[in-house]
């Protein structure tokens, strides 16, 4: 009689954990969650992520060749006149005509020295490495 109350107090503590705890194999429960998130793999999702490369890459290739013709296109350009401007030739107000014809011709070369230099710079820069 004993063994049978015990018996019978066995089966109803296993039945209640049962009911509690639910299925005890554990290889096919398994966390809501990880049915919850997307496969990366889904070929659904690949072509989606292609599909928007393939929008980006048509925008943003043609942006990126217009900044490259325009970048490559514009060229600082240095400009001297033939000729030296007023301020560089000055005004003497003391001397005598001789003396300021020979400071006009001097500055008038050294214009013309500094023209070539800019030339040959441009030149020197303007050439392909």
């Amino acid at each position: 009689m004993v063994l049978a109350s015990v018996e019978a107090k066995h089966q109803r503590l296993k039945n209640q954990r049962e009911a509690t705890s639910g299925p005890t194999d554990v290889c096919r429960t398994s966390p809501p969650s990880f049915y919850a998130q997307p496969n990366p793999l889904d070929p659904t999702r690949l072509q989606a992520a292609r599909n928007a490369t393939l929008r980006a890459a048509v925008w943003l290739l043609p942006i990126t060749l217009a900044f490259l013709f325009v970048a490559l296109s514009i060229r600082p350009v240095i400009h001297l006149q033939s000729d030296p401007p007023a301020e560089f030739l000055g005004e003497c107000e003391h001397g005598s005509t001789p003396t300021r014809a020979a400071e006009d011709r001097a500055a008038r070369a050294y214009w013309q020295s500094a023209l070539r230099d800019v030339a040959a710079e441009v030149q020197v820069w303007s050439q392909p490495a």
